[in-house]
């Protein structure tokens, strides 16, 4: 019995240990130096116009749920380096074209970087969940440390490093309660849909994580079942009753994030009122808009602007040489590669920030996506039965969300981009690591030394890639001969930047 508590002991220290190593990197691939460039790149000029209308008390409508941006302001809030400068060009503007000199992003980017950086920790604890082995989950995390796309990305006054690490948050607690061969309690209902609500308070392709409490649904359902033999009345009545529960937890932050905004953002400037109904204009010059009752009128009038919005935004033109966005179905492949910005430094050199992917990670990603494929093929049409029941559910889980995901992006018809793409393809990691122990189930129990050799391998290339496309994540000089060494598939686009 002692021999058994101390193994397990030792366990949870290896854990532990591999966690604070998985964070360690995390913090000089995703953290370190994460205010340069000191300049804008993508859509930060949106972003963080719209941090400093909260700061300002600016009245402004947004196609986005209000906590991104609300984490952008509060970091600049707290941090605010850029007092003493003249923000005549920053402030009031729906977008940013022109930052002062000495400007700094270290507020701006600190909770967009501050996430990125964690998220490294919760996909470490949520692979670990997954797959049971503590030591090919510190293996795998580096799939998550080392992907330029997602480092780049995450590292700028964006949404995507928040919503990805409360993705992961909700994922964390999903997997741990599913995980769990007994009845879930209406508390635990309650703050699956709290977790969710905050992913989606961020962006609203975090809704896909509403697919969550239906397997937690069929869980109980089963497990219920095993246990009584029959399914009772005082089941559903119990049932109906976490449905309710969980989207109460649901709706919670939603409308605390829009009841914050419509708080902060109140002072209408310079007549703009984005169209807006009347009512809603006068609840606004009154004050009253922040009233909780008054908070179904802002949350109508929130998803109409978004509507209109989203009409507005030009379909994808897949001719043009300057088009930055892609075809979901080429996504998996890392179409298109974004110039996000660039700046010739000599006349030979010019330094790239690019959202470039690491290939090894991304094919990885597509391989799990095939590997989970031939096993539902194998199990509903000829009927094998595998040995891991609950690794069989997880990978239902993530192939049925990655399905999903996509097939809603592939029926929107604005311009969409590989960024995109982010949400399911970690879902396609962790259906790789799920299909490998799967389908290698027998070499993953024993420790098998060709199967660590083999992602030990796989993991080099990976950390080999990233190197090589690291001048374009950390915005390096190189020439255009290096450039274009790194273009190595026609369908990543790259383009040639000439001054």
């Amino acid at each position: 019995m002692n021999s058994k508590v101390k193994v397990k002991e030792k366990f949870q220290i290896s854990t532990i240990f591999y966690l604070a190593i998985v964070l360690f990197v995390s913090y000089f691939t995703y953290f370190r130096g994460y205010e340069y460039p000191n300049k804008l790149f993508w859509d930060e000029n949106y972003h963080i116009a719209s941090a400093y209308k909260y700061l300002d008390n600016t009245f402004f409508m947004e196609m986005h749920p209000p906590l991104g941006k609300l984490f952008i302001a509060l970091g600049e809030k707290i941090y605010h380096p850029n007092d003493n400068l003249d923000l005549s060009s920053v402030k009031y503007k729906s977008k940013i074209k022109i930052i002062p000199k000495k400007f700094s992003f270290k507020g701006l980017r600190f909770f967009p970087a501050l996430f990125a950086f964690l998220s490294a920790g919760l996909f470490f604890i949520l692979t670990y969940l997954l797959i049971g082995n503590a030591h090919l989950s510190f293996l795998f995390s580096f799939f998550y440390l080392l992907d330029n796309a997602l480092i780049v990305h995450s590292r700028g006054a964006m949404l995507d490093g928040m919503q990805i690490f409360f993705i992961l948050l909700s994922l964390v607690y999903f997997t741990y309660l599913f995980s769990l061969k007994k009845q879930k309690s209406v508390t635990q209902y309650f703050l699956i849909g709290f977790l969710i609500s905050i992913a989606a308070s961020i962006k609203a392709t975090s809704l896909i994580l509403l697919i969550c409490p239906f397997f937690m649904f069929c869980s109980d359902f089963t497990n219920f079942k095993e246990n009584h033999g029959f399914i009772s009345r005082s089941f559903y009545t119990e049932l109906s009753l976490k449905i309710l529960t969980f989207f109460s937890g649901f709706l919670l932050i939603i409308l605390f994030s829009y009841f914050i905004h419509y708080s902060v953002a109140s002072e209408v400037r310079d007549g703009k009122t984005y169209k807006v109904s009347k009512k809603f204009l006068e609840l606004v010059e009154t004050k009253q808009v922040a009233k909780i009752l008054n908070l179904p009128i802002t949350i109508k009038e929130s998803v109409k602007y978004f509507l209109n919005y989203q009409k507005g935004v030009p379909t994808l033109k897949p001719g043009s040489e300057f088009e930055n966005g892609s075809h979901p179905i080429f996504w998996p492949f890392g179409k298109k590669a974004i110039n996000y910005r660039w700046e010739k430094v000599s006349q030979q050199k010019i330094k790239y920030l690019m959202l470039q992917i690491n290939p090894i990670v991304w094919s990885c990603g597509f391989i799990g996506l095939l590997l989970s494929f031939v096993i539902f093929i194998g199990h509903f049409v000829f009927n094998i039965h595998w040995e891991c029941r609950k690794t069989f559910s997880f990978i239902s889980y993530f192939f049925i969300s990655y399905v999903c995901y996509m097939v809603v992006m592939l029926r929107i018809d604005r311009v969409m981009y590989l960024y995109h793409y982010f949400i399911p393809l970690l879902f396609s990691l962790f259906l790789f690591f799920l299909s490998l122990k799967m389908l290698f189930l027998n070499s993953w129990k024993r420790y098998d030394r060709v199967l660590y050799f083999s992602i030990t391998t796989l993991l080099i290339s990976t950390l080999i890639c990233y190197w090589y496309f690291s001048p374009m994540t950390y915005y390096k000089p190189i020439n255009i001969a290096e450039f274009m060494s790194r273009n190595w598939f026609d369908i990543w686009q790259y383009r040639i930047i000439y001054y």
